[in-house]
């Protein structure tokens, strides 16, 4: 249970112990959960006529609120996916605000009593907000900066309907996301749905009271906090035949205002986390056509902590496991204990480094030809297209990244029909002879693996099955330097929705784990060796037993980087079920059966895209297919 803490004291002042106990209860709770339910009760004289005005103005047809737009992402009004309706506004204590932004516009005869009662609520619920950051402040002994962070928030109202899934299995009706503001209050009507998720990552249901609003922190606090307290993800998920309405007020620093970790907060134990940055800038950053590019088709962990995150990260190691061994054959002493290995890094990390000598004797050629092919001209590689996505020729990055992806790339034939033939028609034999020999070597790798998963967890009889399934999906890259000793983003943090991939790079670094407890591992593989990653087809057909890492790509310098993905992914028609060895009354079934080409389809489609840009995945296929 998410803590329940009481604000409705009369004595609650600043200095009494009445105030001094629920300082510290609000410390507690958000270093555990980020969040808490507060108890306050002078909202309840605005809860009729709060959410009277709110089914007023979503009973109004959609093209009249459609006229209310903006320049600025999250205002005015969005319907993001059909299932859930937004109406945002700033500084929304001051109903003249509210009428200048949405009132005129949704009623042009006029509709007072909708802003002064809107106004109302943002008033109510700013006095709880500055009441809690208080608290916060003082806990950590900022309580100096209080006026500075008042006077740079913007009291931004969201006020949402959720229409009724008419169902009774739960639908994602807002996608698991970390708020980037500063905190959140949400208050909601008599239909439930928020989920907050935990540090062991169970998501726990919050049925707050009529009186109680969900207080979050964002990330914006966070950050300023240098990481002190976290940002929890949360979602909805509806089902029934009700619309669920909610207000979210959300302080957000206003443009100009440069977020710093106080002084106060970093000395040789605990080092600056994060840079100085101005959160409108951020925004501009973030839902740039670069960025909402790369979230569309990666997605950041927490946006935020990704943009202003300082460069350097843990000198953690991912384990290295050896598959050179002549003697490593199932059932024999080094299989045994390689396979042992592979469980217990895969279950830590979702990762490890493979050494495996073979590949050291295709190295030069491999190079060789994604150097050939990434130098032909950009006209000449655009002819490599597919009606699928993320095959063919694609450039997501603006010249920063680009990729060739062929499927079943252990024949060549298959490379040379999807891509070889394009890039040169005159032929081109030894670049398709070149990355099938690789991607026979790598699978020849990847199979192993698997086999040691499946026999540690008893499934061995599932062998043939996953092979059989399993389209052999190969990505070359090209990471251009940057011409920087800054670290950019080359690649946004991501977790792979395929069952498993193998990553083999040039002598340029950027690969990044991310580890549970949230840094970064910067991967420096050798010649030698494939970095192994379990993606999150296989995480769900595990039923959750072992994890898919979070990762990305950071560069600098004056060097190019190469690389090539082996991605084994299942194929259409082929349904992802959790196995019946994997559930019992203490693992329930997390994952419901599904078609993975058929989730790409659901995921590429145009409404996924506008659902994923405001809140952004936490992991999209697991988001796609949970129970």
């Amino acid at each position: 249970m998410v803590p329940v803490i009481d604000f409705t004291n009369q004595n609650l002042k600043p200095g009494s112990p009445e105030w001094d106990l629920v300082k510290s209860q609000v410390r507690e709770a958000l270093e555990e959960y980020g969040c808490f339910e507060a108890l306050f009760d002078p909202i309840l004289e605005l809860r009729k006529a709060v959410f009277e005005a709110l089914q007023e103005a979503f009973d109004l047809p959609l093209q009249t609120k459609k006229l209310c737009v903006s320049d600025k992402p999250f205002r005015g009004y969005s319907n993001p996916s059909g299932l859930v309706q937004n109406l945002a506004m700033d500084d929304a204590q001051i109903a003249e605000n509210i009428e200048q932004c949405l009132t005129n516009t949704l009623w042009p005869q006029g509709n007072i009593s909708f802003s002064k009662t809107l106004a109302s609520f943002t008033q109510l619920a700013s006095e709880l907000q500055k009441k809690i950051l208080k608290m916060i402040l003082e806990s950590f002994g900022l309580e100096k900066y209080m006026d500075e962070l008042i006077d740079s928030t913007n009291y931004h109202l969201r006020v949402m309907k959720y229409e009724k899934p008419k169902t009774n299995d739960s639908t994602n009706a807002l996608a698991a996301h970390c708020d980037s503001n500063m905190m959140t209050l949400l208050y909601q009507n008599e239909v439930n749905g928020l989920q907050i998720q935990s540090k062991d990552g169970e998501w726990i249901n919050m049925k707050p009271s009529p009186n109680s609003f969900i207080v979050l922190i964002g990330d914006s606090l966070s950050v300023w906090l240098n990481g002190r307290l976290p940002s929890p993800f949360h979602r909805v998920m509806m089902k029934g035949n009700e619309d669920r309405y909610s207000l979210g007020l959300f302080t957000r620093p206003r443009g100009g205002y440069v977020i710093k970790v106080p002084n106060e907060l970093v000395d040789d134990n605990n080092p600056i986390l994060f840079k100085p940055h101005d959160h409108e800038e951020f925004l501009k950053f973030f839902y740039s056509e670069i960025t909402q590019a790369a979230v569309q088709s990666e997605g950041f962990i927490t946006r935020l902590k990704a943009y202003c995150k300082m460069s350097s990260t843990t000198l953690a190691m991912v384990p290295v496991i050896d598959f050179s061994n002549q003697n490593l054959k199932p059932g024999s002493p080094e299989w045994d204990l390689v396979k042992s290995q592979v469980r217990e890094a895969s279950g830590e990390y979702g990762c490890f480094e493979a050494l495996f000598d073979p590949i050291l004797e295709l190295r030069k050629a491999v190079f060789g030809a994604l150097q050939e092919a990434f130098d032909l001209p950009l006209q000449t590689k655009k002819l490599c297209v597919s009606d699928k996505p993320f095959r063919g020729y694609s450039n997501p990055r603006s010249g920063l990244f680009q990729t060739l992806v062929m499927d079943d790339a252990c024949i060549a034939e298959n490379i040379e029909r999807c891509v070889t033939n394009t890039l040169w028609p005159q032929g081109n034999i030894s670049f398709s002879k070149t990355l099938a020999s690789f991607t026979q070597l790598a699978s020849e790798l990847q199979k192993k693996i698997l086999k040691m998963i499946l026999e540690s967890f008893g499934l061995e009889k599932y062998m043939d099955e996953l092979i059989d399934s399993t389209n052999y999906q190969l990505r070359v890259m090209k990471y251009e330097k940057p011409k920087t000793n800054d670290s950019t983003h080359a690649l946004a943090a991501h977790c792979d929705t395929n069952t498993m991939t193998l990553l083999y790079q040039n002598e340029v670094n950027g690969l990044q784990i991310q580890s549970k407890d949230g840094e970064w591992i910067n991967m420096k593989p050798s010649p030698n060796s494939f970095i192994v990653l379990i993606g999150e087809s296989l995480s769900v057909w595990l039923n959750g037993r072992l994890p898919s890492p979070f990762h990305r790509v950071m560069m600098k310098g004056n060097e190019d980087r190469y690389s090539l993905g082996l991605f084994t992914r299942p194929r259409g028609g082929y349904v992802i079920k959790v196995p019946n060895e994997l559930v019992d009354d203490n693992n329930p079934i997390l994952f419901k059966p599904h078609d993975h080409e058929e989730f790409l389809k659901f995921y590429y489609s145009e409404i996924t895209q506008a659902a994923v840009q405001p809140g952004g995945y936490i992991a999209r296929l697991k988001a796609y297919c949970s129970v």
